[in-house]
């Protein structure tokens, strides 16, 4: 996305050229148009004639999460990179620029891309795996167990779950995290007997 007819030219060779499916815009509503057709990686000029390139990146980030972002501009500062990289662009390039540099970059955005989906991918399969409905059981009082364990997970509360060794304390920590809307977040297991007691509250609460 650039208003520069003769770069988006040149660009467009070189991608076209490394087998990529090349989408040209010189406007932040061209590029809204073509953003439908599945894009991967969108290189933005920071400075548009209908907009600013960063508010355009924010709003297809918004629509398209796992997209990347390429920010290029001919008035580079350092607080534009570091405002773009902050708002989520994958790198911020200077014009001019070798042209060639670009499909090195684009290797290395659709590389996190993939990493992003997989990462997306293996969060899902966690939370799939650690369903209430996949805790096997028919007791009553398992039954009670995963009724009540299903309407805290989604509260603030604190959970203390109690019971012997080997009766799936873990695996209902587990299901309570990732049902609850700290899904996104790690989970970080913590062996108590392992911490000695002076230093527990400490290491769990922090101290001053």
């Amino acid at each position: 996305v650039d208003d520069e007819s003769s770069l988006r030219t040149a660009l467009f060779r070189v991608l076209d050229k490394k087998n990529y499916q090349v989408l040209t815009a010189s406007t932040v509503k061209e590029a809204f148009a073509l953003s439908s057709s599945g894009v991967d990686v969108a290189i933005i000029d920071l400075h548009l004639p209908d907009g600013d390139g960063i508010q355009l990146m924010e709003r297809l980030k918004t629509t398209y999460p796992q997209m990347q972002f390429i920010i290029i501009t001919g008035n580079a500062t350092i607080d534009n990179a570091i405002q773009a990289t902050k708002r989520g662009a994958f790198h911020y390039l200077t014009k001019p620029f070798d042209i060639h540099q670009i499909d090195s970059l684009i290797e290395r955005a659709l590389l996190q891309k993939s990493l992003v989906q997989e990462n997306t991918q293996l969060k899902s399969q966690l939370q799939e795996k650690y369903r209430f409905e996949n805790i096997v059981g028919q007791s009553p009082e398992l039954m009670k167990v995963i009724e009540l364990v299903d309407r805290v997970a989604d509260s603030d509360a604190t959970i203390l779950l109690s019971g012997e060794s080997g009766t799936g304390k873990e695996l209902f920590a587990r299901a309570i995290h990732f049902n609850s809307a700290r899904s996104a977040q790690p989970i970080v297991p913590v062996n108590c007997g392992a911490i000695p007691g002076e230093l527990l509250e400490s290491e769990l609460f922090g101290h001053v």
